[in-house]
């Protein structure tokens, strides 16, 4: 607690110190009195940050609902959020689904593939099948709406088997930036 004291004694004392000298009359002399030496202050250099001009900040990670395109006019794929707003095509989303989605679902076999059939093309309706290595199709990926309840859209991935009764083994949110993350 001594120790404290004196530090605490010995900062007033340079601060008054400071004070008194570095103050000057505005004829830039001292202060009458003579009050002791007098300092200059020092003056620090004006310091710009350099901030990444080449990377943009990333932007923060959301949730993307996808909705199947043919529905709304497009080719096979998928719109993300909208239909309004990014379109994937079969060709890109393939391999990503097959990537990052078949993981997430452990009664997948590794090395499963994605399967296009076309189911009724007069309605543009699609099935995305999944194959396991030996060329066996058990399952489908229903991208954008709930099998169990009626088709109705909520934007999110399932994966099930392709046999009656309808089932759902996973489902699964898309991510910004083009991550999946499975939400039971």
């Amino acid at each position: 607690m001594g120790n404290l004291k004196r530090y605490i004694a010995a900062g007033l004392m340079l601060l008054s110190v400071l004070i008194v000298g570095c103050s000057r009359l505005p004829n830039g002399g001292p202060p009458s009195g003579n009050l002791g030496p007098t300092l200059t202050p020092l003056v620090l250099p004006s310091v710009t940050p350099i901030l990444p001009t080449e990377t943009p900040f990333p932007e923060p990670l959301s949730p993307q609902r996808v909705r199947w395109g043919t529905g709304e006019g497009f080719p096979p794929g998928i719109c993300l959020d909208t239909c309004n707003a990014k379109f994937i095509a079969w060709a890109d989303l393939k391999p990503e689904l097959e990537a990052k989605l078949l993981p997430l679902v452990g009664q997948v076999p590794a090395g499963s593939k994605l399967n296009l059939i076309l189911a009724d093309s007069a309605r543009a309706i699609y099935i995305v099948r999944v194959v396991a290595p030996n060329g066996a199709q058990f399952a489908d990926v229903w991208l954008g709406g709930d099998p169990l309840a009626g088709w109705v859209w909520d934007g999110l991935i399932r994966v099930g088997p392709s046999v009656a009764p309808v089932q759902v083994w996973a489902v699964v949110q898309r991510y910004s930036d083009n991550t999946y993350r499975r939400v039971r």
